[in-house]
């Protein structure tokens, strides 16, 4: 029977690893699958935000305190094995809510790259890496496309919890597709 340091061990050498990959330059094949995760999920994006533009002023207002509040969100970072998972999960499901949901990926987007960018700006991460945080904003494409499609302002708190278990349903089933 081993050690419970012995089982530390390997947890910490995934963690160690995981940093050393977070501020290093991209391989060629990172650049690459990375890249065109980036550019597949701009194009979505931008297609899910042109056919859901805000018909207000203040949604354009709410939707740069979210670009805020998901940059605040990004740079809280828990370490869970080989990677890591951050709190903006918590911001997604009201934005979904609050904003056209239409031009939720895209504000998630821009939140991940400002909350990267003191990083980026003290040159502790490549600038490269820029496309790793576009990229994870991938995940909120599939609930932005769940509420465009499916979400009734006029309906009542059981079916947007319902709308709500379908979108974060969406999001993992996209996310791991996105991750294959």
């Amino acid at each position: 029977m081993g050690t419970p340091s012995a089982a530390i061990d390997p947890q910490n050498e995934l963690v160690a690893a995981s940093r050393e990959r977070a501020v290093s330059s991209l391989s060629p094949r990172e650049r690459l699958t990375h890249g065109l995760t980036a550019a597949l999920f701009v194009v979505a994006a931008a297609g899910l935000a042109a056919g859901d533009l805000p018909q207000s002023e203040a949604a354009w207002l709410l939707a740069l305190l979210f670009v805020a509040t998901v940059a605040l969100a990004s740079r809280i970072e828990l370490e869970v094995g080989s990677g890591f998972a951050s709190p903006e999960e918590l911001v997604l499901i009201p934005m979904l809510f609050a904003l056209p949901a239409g031009w939720v990926p895209a504000v998630v987007a821009l939140g991940l790259v400002l909350g990267q960018l003191p990083s980026y700006l003290r040159g502790r991460v490549p600038t490269q890496r820029i496309i790793v945080s576009i990229g994870n904003a991938s995940s909120t494409l599939a609930p932005a496309l769940v509420f465009l499609l499916f979400y009734d302002p006029s309906a009542g708190p059981v079916e947007w919890a319902a709308l709500t278990a379908v979108a974060v349903c969406a999001q993992l089933i996209g996310d791991g597709a996105i991750s294959i």
